[in-house]
């Protein structure tokens, strides 16, 4: 090659290296700009990004989602395509054309990508399954099978504890650091007398045979029952966990009751402690840290929020059990016994929760330095702080769709005051 043909390839590649870094540069200043809520800048930045470097898979990826988000959902799906004509595995440009899908309405589609997306995988993970049944809920396809879904995933995270007493100690103790205490404190109050009601019950089994045994000792003085021996061994730790959950869920309130100067219930919840067998030192040694409380905060939000949609889909129950005198509509008059049928108070006990772990998460995003504190990237903190109020209206959504179908329109329209105080409209868009 010539010095003169040498000195042109080398201007030219000069040249391509400073499109490829005035490209990123405008695809950070992008990010920057949608993450402080100016959506029109940031699309206006993204394409002068993709002019730049027009092959760049990771520009279109990023820019498709937010023409999705801004009522460009045609363009961002081409955007998408395009992507995946050459890389048809490549999961961001899936996800991006699953969102574009559904700002489109195209609830169908989405649901059958995002099975696309997981075809092939042999064992789904907890947010896949949670993933697949959210959006058979927006599809509002195969109902039963997506419950089933959720609820598989549920019980993976669960462990010793259900993720409802895990959901109202994270809420508790996160809430002590921003100051929500006295929210927190109804929660936790709803799910120890939840709690307490399901000890009393399995106390009253035991008694039984405890009772029933000795009346058959008493009779036949050489015989042995090996099947009542069992069923109190098997009942004996059914109390025992309910009565070390309970422990847990006391020991909360009582810290948030010292914190709201409530001593005579922060002595009574010690108490109660004491009188399960359990030392409350002990039970303090248990708690959950911080990191893990917000952890549990993440999934309680998307996983019971799902189930609680997917509650609030399904056909209700006429006669649902605790609904003495309160009206609500049945979704379907199908009297086809093998339907799966939920009712209100199963749909918002599980919504409510969610809530409740969204808005102190919230607080804590934009209030305090707990998020700070634990090791994440800063780019997700700020992604985060951008998408909590969404993910928070999408659950208050969630639930006015159930107060609505419940005939609750005084709850609901506190719900969708909320929404609009938080600067969305209330519409099906939210999800």
């Amino acid at each position: 090659m010539s010095w003169c043909g040498l000195l042109v390839a080398m201007v030219v590649f000069c040249l391509a290296g400073c499109q490829r870094e005035n490209a990123q540069w405008n695809l950070a200043a992008g990010r920057n700009a949608y993450a402080e809520g100016d959506s029109d800048q940031a699309i206006e930045l993204l394409q002068e990004a993709l002019r730049l470097s027009p092959g760049s898979t990771n520009i279109k990826i990023q820019l498709a989602g937010l023409l999705a988000e801004n009522d460009q959902g045609e363009r961002g799906l081409s955007l998408c395509d395009e992507v995946l004509s050459i890389y048809p595995k490549n999961e961001q440009a899936q996800d991006a054309k699953i969102m574009c899908l559904k700002f489109l309405g195209l609830f169908d589609e989405a649901l059958a990508e995002y099975q696309l997306r997981g075809s092939g995988k042999i064992d789904n993970s907890i947010e896949t399954l949670n993933g697949l049944a959210y959006h058979r809920a927006l599809a509002q396809r195969e109902l039963d099978k997506a419950l089933q879904q959720i609820d598989h995933a549920i019980e993976k995270v669960e462990g010793r504890a259900s993720i409802t007493l895990q959901t109202a100690v994270a809420v508790a103790l996160i809430s002590r650091h921003v100051d929500r205490q006295a929210s927190a404190l109804q929660v936790l109050n709803d799910r120890i007398a939840q709690v307490s009601e399901y000890w009393g019950e399995e106390k009253s089994k035991v008694d039984r045979l405890m009772a029933r045994k000795e009346r058959s000792e008493q009779v036949n003085k050489e015989k042995k029952s090996d099947k009542i021996d069992s069923q109190i061994k098997e009942a004996g730790a059914d109390l025992e966990g309910l009565g070390r959950g309970l422990s847990v869920l006391l020991t909360a309130r009582a810290l948030v009751a010292e914190d709201l100067e409530n001593t005579e219930l922060a002595d009574h919840d010690r108490r109660w402690v004491e009188k399960l067998g359990f030392v409350f030192d002990d039970s303090l040694a248990t708690l959950p840290s911080d990191a893990e409380c917000l952890n549990t905060l993440d999934v309680a939000a998307a996983f019971l929020d799902t189930r609680g949609f997917i509650l609030t889909l399904l056909p209700w129950r006429t006669s649902p059990v605790g609904a003495a005198n309160d009206s609500y509509v049945d979704s379907m008059l199908n009297e086809n016994e093998n339907i799966v049928r939920s009712d209100y108070w199963q749909a918002t006990e599980d919504l409510d929760l969610a809530v409740a772990a969204a808005e102190v998460r919230h607080a804590a995003l934009t209030h305090s330095n707990l998020f700070n504190n634990v090791e994440r990237p800063l780019e997700e903190i700020k992604r985060r702080k951008h998408d909590s109020p969404h993910t928070l209206a999408v659950l208050l959504y969630h639930r006015l769709l159930a107060h609505q179908k419940a005939d609750k329109s005084d709850l609901a329209a506190v719900d969708k005051k909320r929404i609009e105080a938080l600067g969305f409209p209330t519409n099906c868009r939210l999800f």
